[in-house]
C-alpha cells in the first residue's frame, strides 16, 4: 500500500511529463503504456521488475481524476463474478426465527453448478439486503 502511494504521488509530482508522455504515445493498450511509464519514471522492484500493476493502478486514478486519458480498457481486468441463478432463490421454508433453535442442520459440498448458482443467488441477495439495512440505519 505504501508502495502504491509512492508511486501515485511520483506520478502527481510529474503530470506535466506524465501528460506529454501519454500524448506522445497513442498506444492501443493500457499495458503497453503502463510499461513505457514504468520504465521511463524508473519504477523498479525487488528484483530489479517493473513495478507494473502499481504503475497501472496510479494511472487509472489518475485518468478518474481527470489528468490523463488512458487508451479504451480491451478486457474487464479479469475480475470474475459469480455465476447466478436466471432468477431468485426460492423463500426458505421451515426456518426458525431463532439460530438456536436449529437443530439437525447439515453441510453439504456444492456437487453441481445449479446448487453453487443457486447458493450465490441466495448469497447476493441476502448481502444486498443486508447492506441496505446498515445504510438505512445510518
Amino acid at each position: 500500500m505504501q508502495a502504491q502511494r509512492g508511486i501515485l504521488s511520483t506520478l502527481r509530482r510529474t503530470l506535466p511529463a506524465l501528460s506529454a508522455l501519454v500524448a506522445a504515445h497513442p498506444y492501443k493498450s493500457r499495458s503497453a503504456l503502463g510499461a513505457l511509464v514504468c520504465g521511463e519514471v524508473g519504477f523498479i522492484g525487488v528484483g530489479g521488475r517493473k513495478r507494473h500493476s502499481g504503475c497501472m493502478k496510479a494511472l487509472r486514478v489518475l485518468e478518474a481524476e481527470g489528468h490523463i486519458s488512458l487508451p479504451e480498457a480491451q478486457c474487464d481486468l479479469g475480475i470474475a463474478k459469480p455465476r447466478l441463478l436466471e432468477e431468485p432463490a426460492p423463500e426458505a421454508t421451515d426456518v426458525p426465527a431463532d439460530v438456536r433453535r436449529i437443530r439437525d442442520a447439515e453441510i453439504v459440498p456444492f456437487r453441481s453448478a445449479a446448487l453453487r448458482a443457486g447458493w450465490n443467488a441466495f448469497m447476493a441477495h441476502e448481502h444486498l439486503s443486508l447492506n441496505l439495512h446498515s445504510v438505512r440505519r445510518m
